[in-house]
């Protein structure tokens, strides 16, 4: 066998072994699903608020100081 057709065979077996333990992972249904999401975008947007506000306050201090 060529080196090619080895790695070729490797490659075909990897897909394989992939496609096998998707087959294994418990998806989350659609309510699952929308409540992470939101979850995720209020806790952005709650960490986006925070940051700014950081930044705004270290901004007039650096204004001030400098």
């Amino acid at each position: 066998m060529t080196k090619a057709v080895v790695q070729q065979r490797r490659g075909s077996r990897f897909i394989s072994e992939v496609i096998a333990e998707l087959k294994k992972v418990s998806w989350p249904d659609r309510a699952t699903l929308l409540q992470s999401t939101a979850v995720v975008l209020v806790v952005v947007a709650i960490v986006s608020v925070y940051l700014a506000a950081l930044d705004a306050v270290f901004g007039r201090l650096v204004d001030a100081i400098f």
